[in-house]
Order: structure tokens, then C-alpha cells, then sequence
């Protein structure tokens, strides 16, 4: 037995009535106002809808009602979806405030099993270029002047700061894992199509995914089995969640076939990130999977098919903004905008060729294995606002380096988690992705919470 986790403890301490929500949420509400000054993660902070979350919660505890692991817990919503009640603003000039009248389903479903929405957090504009010129960048709460990641950085930055124990986000290419990577904390990627994405401002409609992050692997998966049916908590956690009982529980990985690519070796990635993996594949080997080096398709491609299914269907949704109100986009928008009007329709048909082919690919791959291991980027944060980094005394493109591992599973829809594995030679989060069959979002997790017991959850970053 280890001891329990960031969010199991909190869990734990709600649901023996140890702690009261109206406290626990003004004092999350407090630290909020204080640090987002620095970090710029929220773009609404939402007090008062917030307390009035909490004393509802709070008065089904009183009445003897526990809604499970969520029950008060307090959360944050990536600002592409919907909270009734709470602008949407999609981090952009271009969009008037909304106010929707009703929550999106993964909303609702998260607020039935009792977690308190404490705001909306920054993101790439529209989930579809860079930097809000309207919000401006999240800043890393690892170090300040460094990179947050990509566009669910709000609610990474967020709980990496311990402003909430968990947060939504969506991943078109990477967006929840790259944040989660780089801001240290746990970010999942689900299967496609798991989670209800209706009422959430899409990315792509065929590559997008709504996900979760949170300090460690207990926080996504309560938050996936309180929005699915189909993904239990108790399937990775051993047995069923009872906050009277520690539930920590080492799971046997018996008959677990792990895969790593053959060519990792011979990849530029940070030499600690290669202990890294070696110490991962060493517990899980531990615990009784099996490890073989298999062979991946081309990731070279994956990027550049991302790219282009992402531009086409972002300018496909967002037609009549870009007629309408293109001043009001940032450049970033306007440019993958363009691009994706200028693809030809035979081209974006052969990107969708290509994809089932890779797609075909790792059907053959996970013939040979249950999970595979990546890392989710070569290094740590890079500086905020550089076009070109530095990863083991190489110079590469930044857009290049941080779409080298992570749109893979965004193509063929399968679920992954990055995890964090330690720290680059600054001292800064690296992580490590866990993949498998689409619909085994349950052995992927299970795999990542048995390495998470073994050394130990990682730290937060320290906020003052």
C-alpha cells in the first residue's frame, strides 16, 4: 500500500465530512484571485457561481447524500465549453460574450456528481491558433517566463498551481497532454467519441476530443467514469471507491504486453527522458507486464495530416466568423483559417486516406501489444513566444517538436495519458504517454496509476 493521492485525499476528506466544501471552495476562490495576476490561467472567475455550487453540494452532504469522488471537488472548464450561466468566449476578439442558458453535457454531468465550477481558464484562441490577443499567454507556474504548452494550458497551469483539483480541456493534436507535460500534472486524452462533445467550440470534429487533467491518475479517471457509462473508476482503482477506506491498491499488470518503438533510441529527445522511460518500462516490468520493442508507422506524417484535417475543418465551423469578423482574429486564427479554405477537397480526402492507413497500422501494432509508451514531448518548456528550441544541442521548430509524438493517437482516436516522469537538467516537468486500444481507456489508466504508486505522485509547482 502507498499513500493515497492529491485527489483521493481530498476526496477522502470531503466524503468523511471532514472537510466542509464552503470552506474548501472560498479558500480555492482566495488563491485564485491572487495568483491568476501571475499566471493568467482564468479568463472567468466565477466567485459567486462557485459558492452558491458549494452550499448546494455542501446541503446534500449535510442530508446524508455522497455523490462520489467529484462530490465538492473544485474544478475548472477549458473556456470552448459551455457553463449556463458563465460567458464562453473562446479566448477571442471575434466572438461576443455568450452566456449560454444551459451547461454542455460533459458539464451537466460533471456538476450531477458534485463538482464545484470555480471559472472558465485561457486557451489558444478558438482552440485553433495560438496566444489570445484578448487574454493574452498563460504563464508556466513551474517557471514564468516559460511556455504553459499548447491550448488547454489555463487548466493545466491551473491545477499545476493547485488553484483546482481538476479541469476539462480538448486535444485536437496534443492540447491536454502537452500542457499536462510541461506543467507537470496528468493530462487524458479519452477514446474519440467517448465523452459528449456537444456544447464545446471544436477544434475538428473528427480528430477533437474532450479530456481531462488532473494532479494525478485517481483525478482523470473520477472525472471520465462520472461522464461515460461505459468507464468504471473501479477498473483501475482494484475495487470500488469508498471515501471511509484508503483505496490506494497496487494492481498486478500479469499478461500486460508493453510496446516502445524500436527507433526511440535514435531519436533527439533529453537523455533524463530516456531514464525516464527506462525507470516506467522497469516498474511496469516489475509488476508483472512483459516489454518488447516494436516497429511505428512514419510519425513524420502524423503532424503534417493533424495540421491539415484540423485547418479544413476549424475554417469549415468557423465560415461566417472568418467573412465576418476576420480583423478580429488574431493572425494565428486568420492563417490556419486560410489554409484551411485553400486545401484542396481531393487533398483533404487523401489526408483521410493516409490516416486509415495509420490507423490500419496500429491495429497491426496492438496485435503485438496492449499498451505503448512515448514520450509525450522530447524536453521540458521551452521559452514563451520562441519559434525555434534547443532539445539535446539540436535547434527545431517548435511547432515541429511538440506535434512529433502526440497527434498519432488524435488520428487514430485511441486514448492516452501523459503522465509526469520527472525533470529536464532546468528542473522542469517532463512526461511520458501511455496509449492503447480505443475503448481500453481502463488498462491505459491502470498502467499509469500502478507506475504512479511506485515512485510516488508528483509534486505541485509552488505558488505562493
Amino acid at each position: 500500500m502507498t499513500q493515497a493521492t492529491q485527489f483521493e485525499r481530498l476526496a477522502q476528506a470531503i466524503g468523511s465530512r471532514e472537510l466542509n466544501i464552503n470552506e474548501l471552495v472560498s479558500r480555492k476562490i482566495d488563491l485564485v484571485q491572487r495568483a491568476n495576476g501571475r499566471l493568467n490561467c482564468f479568463t472567468t472567475i466565477a466567485a459567486d457561481y462557485a459558492m452558491k455550487e458549494a452550499s448546494r453540494v455542501q446541503q446534500l452532504l449535510d442530508e446524508g447524500v455522497y455523490l462520489g469522488p467529484l462530490h465538492g471537488v473544485p474544478i475548472a472548464v477549458k473556456d470552448n465549453m459551455d457553463v449556463g450561466g458563465l460567458p464562453t468566449t473562446g479566448a477571442s476578439n471575434a466572438l461576443a460574450q455568450l452566456f449560454p442558458d444551459e451547461d454542455a453535457p460533459v458539464v451537466s454531468q460533471l456538476r450531477r456528481k458534485g463538482a464545484v465550477i470555480v471559472g472558465k481558464t485561457n486557451m489558444y484562441e478558438l482552440a485553433a491558433g495560438g496566444v489570445s490577443p484578448k487574454y493574452g499567454d498563460v504563464h508556466n507556474p513551474w517557471d514564468l517566463d516559460k511556455s504553459a504548452g499548447a491550448s488547454s494550458s489555463g487548466s493545466a497551469c491551473a491545477v499545476a498551481a493547485g488553484l483546482v483539483s481538476g479541469a476539462t480541456g480538448t486535444d485536437a493534436g496534443g492540447s491536454v497532454r502537452v500542457p499536462a507535460s510541461v506543467c507537470g500534472v496528468v493530462g487524458l486524452k479519452p477514446t474519440f467519441d467517448l465523452v459528449d462533445a456537444r456544447g464545446v467550440i471544436p477544434g475538428s470534429y473528427n480528430i477533437d476530443h474532450v479530456g481531462f487533467l488532473a494532479p494525478d491518475v485517481f483525478g482523470v479517471a473520477a472525472m471520465l467514469d462520472a461522464v461515460t457509462e461505459e468507464f468504471a473508476l473501479e477498473e483501475v482503482m482494484g475495487a470500488k471507491w469508498d471515501p471511509r477506506h484508503v483505496s490506494v491498491h497496487v494492481s498486478n499488470l500479469a499478461g500486460l504486453r508493453v510496446g516502445v518503438p524500436e527507433s526511440l533510441e535514435n531519436e533527439p529527445i533529453l537523455p533524463n527522458l530516456h531514464s525516464a522511460i527506462a525507470r516506467l518500462l522497469a516498474v511496469l516490468q516489475s509488476s508483472g507486464a512483459s516489454v518488447r520493442r516494436i516497429e511505428l508507422p512514419d510519425l513524420s506524417l502524423t503532424g503534417t495530416l493533424m495540421i491539415v484535417i484540423h485547418a479544413v475543418e476549424a475554417a469549415e465551423y468557423h465560415r461566417a466568423l472568418l467573412a465576418s469578423r476576420a480583423s478580429d482574429l488574431s493572425s494565428g486564427v486568420r492563417h490556419l483559417l486560410a489554409l484551411g479554405e485553400t486545401v484542396k477537397a481531393t487533398d483533404y480526402v487523401h489526408c483521410q486516406r493516409v490516416r486509415e492507413v495509420v490507423i490500419s497500422q496500429m491495429k497491426k501494432v496492438h496485435e503485438q501489444i496492449d499498451i505503448l509508451v512515448l514520450p509525450t514531448l522530447q524536453m521540458g518548456a521551452w521559452p514563451a513566444g520562441a519559434e525555434e528550441i534547443d532539445v539535446d544541442g539540436k535547434s527545431e521548430n517548435v511547432i515541429a517538436a511538440i506535434t512529433r509524438y502526440t497527434p498519432l493517437f488524435n488520428l487514430t482516436g485511441q486514448p492516452a495519458v501523459s503522465i509526469p516522469c520527472g525533470l529536464s537538467p532546468e528542473g522542469l516537468p517532463l512526461g511520458v504517454q501511455l496509449a492503447g486500444r480505443p475503448h481500453e481507456d481502463a488498462v491505459v489508466l491502470k498502467a499509469a496509476r500502478v507506475y504512479e504508486e511506485a515512485v510516488g505522485p508528483f509534486r505541485l509547482a509552488e505558488v505562493d
